[in-house]
C-alpha cells in the first residue's frame, strides 16, 4: 500500500541521514519488495553502496558527493 511504502521509505531515509548504512539498504530494499521498480528506492541504495563504502560512520556531512553522480 501507499502508506505501508510511505512509512518504510521514511525509515529508510531516517537511517541514511543517521549513516545507519545497514538499516537503509535494509529499508530501500524492503521498499523494492512493495514496488519493484521504484526509482527513488533504488537510487538511494546506490547511494548506501557508494557512501557505506566511503564512510563508516564517519566523516560524512549530509551532502551527496558531486563526483559520484
Amino acid at each position: 500500500t501507499v502508506m505501508e511504502m510511505s512509512q518504510v521509505y521514511g525509515e529508510g531515509l531516517a537511517a541514511y541521514r543517521s549513516q545507519d548504512w545497514d538499516e537503509a539498504r535494509a529499508r530501500f530494499e524492503a521498499c523494492l519488495q512493495l514496488v519493484p521498480d521504484d526509482s527513488p528506492s533504488t537510487l538511494m541504495l546506490k547511494r548506501v553502496a557508494v557512501l557505506g563504502e566511503k564512510f563508516s560512520g564517519e566523516g560524512w556531512d549530509g551532502v551527496w558527493p558531486e563526483e559520484d553522480n
